[in-house]
């Protein structure tokens, strides 16, 4: 009688923990059902995007730091000026080769011939190359005759010493650009490409 009873309890426990399981099994198979629809969801909307004039790579090497940018860079600070020239890059183009998806919130950029997930490495080749346009932008306008000529009348006059410092500074916050933009401004440069690429919702 007892080994009967306890034959039952033994069944009733295995039944509950095979529905236990079964209804957790049915619950993670409807999430990833859910997830992969989201993900369809994702890949649809890219793929049905006018496909963009250029690739990342090629916009990236497009990049331009106009004397104006630079000369904003000069009093804003390093960031408002990577941002600006950042901006610009984007208005150069139709359609630009990154976007935005809210559905997961993540960015993506066109390669040679399909969509891409945005990552450590692309943020790595914009901040690079907007690093090599700015030192050569700074370093053609130090070329340049008005201000070698400017340069000369701050040795003659001791009042213009400021001035001479202030680009100084400038030019080591150039040079370490790339690294501060790194190291200190990720987030603030992945928030300007959310801002500037149009969002699918």
């Amino acid at each position: 009688m007892n080994s009967d009873m306890e034959s039952n309890n033994q069944m009733e426990y295995m039944f509950s923990l095979i529905q236990q399981l079964s209804d957790k099994v049915e619950f993670l198979e409807k999430k990833i059902e859910l997830l992969s629809t989201n993900k369809k969801s994702s890949v649809n909307s890219i793929v049905f995007r006018p496909r963009p004039e250029i690739c990342f790579d090629k916009w990236v090497e497009s990049l331009r730091v106009t004397n104006d940018i630079l000369q904003y860079t000069f009093e804003k600070g390093i960031l408002n000026g990577a941002k600006e020239a950042i901006i610009s890059n984007f208005q150069s183009v139709g359609e630009p080769p990154i976007i935005s998806l809210m559905r997961p919130k993540r960015l993506y950029i066109f390669s040679e011939e399909d969509w891409q997930p945005f990552t450590e490495y692309h943020l790595s080749l914009l901040v690079n190359e907007l690093w090599r346009k700015f030192l050569s932008a700074f370093l053609d306008q130090r070329a340049e005759e008005n201000l070698e000529e400017k340069m000369d009348q701050d040795i003659e006059n001791p009042t213009n010493n400021n001035e001479q410092y202030r680009r100084d500074l400038f030019m080591k916050n150039i040079l370490e650009m790339k690294t501060k933009l790194l190291q200190n401004h990720r987030r603030e440069i992945i928030r300007l490409l959310f801002e500037e690429t149009k969002t699918q919702k």
